[in-house]
């Protein structure tokens, strides 16, 4: 007979004690559902859920909002009993050959922001390696950003969160391991995204990556590859 599916999911040889079952929070980028934000909450509502990403509203990305447009997704927000689960931020989607401080001062506006909109968790990256370039010729500086970032988070009540991407330095699941071992902030953790390792050859993302990332991930993304 085959493993049981507690078996497959734990690791465990015993059936698990019986508990509280895990609680999980589901959300999503409602900016795919339409770029105007109170149409976006209104269908969030409708489908039963209590949480949104928050990436982007009436076309406008989260961190490039006005104070008004702010005030405006706050009140929407509210409307409708609506938490941001996290902010889905563009901040490591530059070159790492691109200068890194006007990044960083980007990176304390999206701190704010997420502080304001009560958010757990940003989602970054971690930079574009230039086409042709072999990835570990950019390692030590990658490292050093992602743990500048970190050390910007420090004494605020949010996780960075590293999704792995393609293009980026953080791909496939060994650099993903390097980057929040590397760095080794509690500040930095994972998010585990298997059609983004999909895109960049990881056939089987599970079974190639999941076991040594686990520690690390916290957040889960979903969607078809």
């Amino acid at each position: 007979m085959g493993r049981p599916a507690w078996a497959w999911l734990t690791g465990q040889r015993d059936p698990p004690t019986p508990r509280t079952p895990a609680t999980w929070t589901l959300s999503g980028f409602a900016d795919e559902i339409d770029p105007d934000f109170q149409t976006q909450c209104d269908q969030l509502v409708r489908l039963g859920l209590t949480h949104l990403e928050l990436r982007s509203a009436w076309g406008v990305n989260i961190l490039d909002l006005d104070e008004d447009q702010l005030s405006e997704v706050e009140r929407i927000l509210a409307e409708h009993n609506l938490s941001v689960s996290a902010v889905g931020s563009p901040i490591g989607k530059i070159s790492i050959t691109d200068p890194f401080e006007p990044h960083l001062e980007r990176f304390e506006h999206c701190l704010d922001v997420a502080e304001r909109l009560h958010a757990p968790f940003i989602r970054l990256f971690s930079f574009f390696i230039p086409a042709g370039d072999d990835p570990d010729s950019h390692r030590e500086e990658v490292l050093r950003r992602m743990a500048a970032l970190a050390q910007a988070a420090h004494g605020r009540d949010v996780t960075l969160l590293h999704e792995n991407e393609k293009e980026i330095y953080g791909d496939t699941p060994a650099r993903c391991l390097d980057i929040v071992t590397s760095v080794d902030d509690p500040s930095l953790q994972l998010t585990w995204d298997p059609a983004n390792f999909v895109q960049v050859g990881v056939a089987r993302p599970f079974d190639e990556g999941y076991a040594q990332l686990r520690p690390h991930v916290v957040h889960l993304q979903i969607k078809d590859a």
